[in-house]
């Protein structure tokens, strides 16, 4: 029985993306994602943010001790 060597050996592109698809999460949704969409996540993103940054200063900040 013969071994193939790496540049004999057939690689199916669409199973190899699968495989990194299943292994890496996000990769599909990267692939998939629609540029309209952009605006909506950012903004949400940004709302996300200006409300948890100073939510944990502030539980930071009763946490010291004086």
């Amino acid at each position: 029985m013969k071994t193939k060597s790496f540049s004999e050996a057939q690689i199916s592109v669409p199973g190899t993306l699968r495989v990194i698809e299943t292994v890496i999460p996000g990769v599909r949704m990267i692939r998939t994602y629609q540029r309209r969409w952009l605006r909506a996540d950012l903004r949400a993103g940004v709302t996300i943010f200006a409300m948890l940054v100073p939510q944990g200063r502030a539980r930071g900040k009763s946490g010291e001790r004086e």
